[in-house]
């Protein structure tokens, strides 16, 4: 890689890094003024699925940016665009693509093969079930049942 293929590399960084700080920052100015806003009982549900929105996308942005950041760092210790799973070097139209990236194409699909093959969180939780003591209890009755054998047992202390 050249030292020009670099600049242009770190030019993009900056450029997307400010892209989502500004992202981020009108993301965090929205919520903000929604939660200041007096809402009636049937926007409720909407708030709360905004809310829902706002933090899926403000943690995506965050967690670009520390991708980002990362990436600066490895271009000043001189490590960047070399995959960090095997060690070979990152493809130019890879880089160009994902300036951020950490592996390979092949690493990448690797990575991603496993992660396809693993279940769905959604999927394990829905399957777990309650002990049959706890059916038929709600929410709080369970966790306060739960908080009740944790200080009996001394596994928790109040």
């Amino acid at each position: 890689m050249t030292e020009q293929d670099i600049l242009r590399l770190r030019n993009m960084l900056l450029e997307r890094r400010s892209e989502l700080l500004d992202r981020v920052r009108s993301l965090e100015e929205g919520w903000r003024a929604l939660a200041e806003r007096e809402i009636e009982l049937e926007e409720e549900a909407q708030k709360v699925g905004i809310s829902e929105a706002y933090d899926r996308l403000d943690e995506n942005g965050k967690e670009e940016i520390e991708q980002i950041d990362l990436a600066f760092s490895k271009m000043v210790m001189g490590e960047y665009g070399v995959c960090e799973s095997c060690g070979d070097d990152i493809s130019i139209k890879r880089l160009e693509a994902l300036p951020w990236t950490r592996l390979c194409v092949d690493c990448a699909r690797e990575n991603e093969r496993k992660r396809k093959s693993l279940p769905e969180t959604s999927e394990v939780i829905g399957s777990a079930k309650l002990p049959d003591e706890y059916q038929g209890l709600s929410n709080e009755q369970v966790v306060r049942v739960v908080f009740q054998r944790l200080r009996k047992d001394r596994r928790i202390q109040t």
